[in-house]
């Protein structure tokens, strides 16, 4: 059996965007969701920003044209069918 790297990219791409769900779920006192707001506050290294998982998934949300995505992600049904619309995007 050999595994394609479109099937680990389609497989990485809906758990993705399973666990952004999660997250934005989350109460907005836990630890997760300090972290995630969190920002760095040193001097950057010179060259190219580091992407964020969130500028990623962002990323990922302005290609499938989801508007008040956060809005979506609240209701664990509605984010299911975003996470199904991602593996159909992303397995072309």
């Amino acid at each position: 059996m050999t595994i394609s790297i479109l099937q680990v990219y389609t497989t990485y791409a809906v758990t993705k965007q399973m666990k952004v769900g999660h997250v934005e779920r989350m109460a907005e006192d836990n630890i997760v969701q300090r972290i995630k707001r969190w920002k760095h506050m040193s001097k950057r290294t010179t060259g190219r920003p580091k992407t964020r998982w969130e500028d990623d998934v962002l990323g990922d949300v302005k290609n499938m044209n989801l508007r008040n995505w956060k809005k979506v992600a609240q209701n664990r049904d509605s984010w299911k069918e975003v996470a199904e619309q991602a593996r159909t995007l992303n397995s072309l």
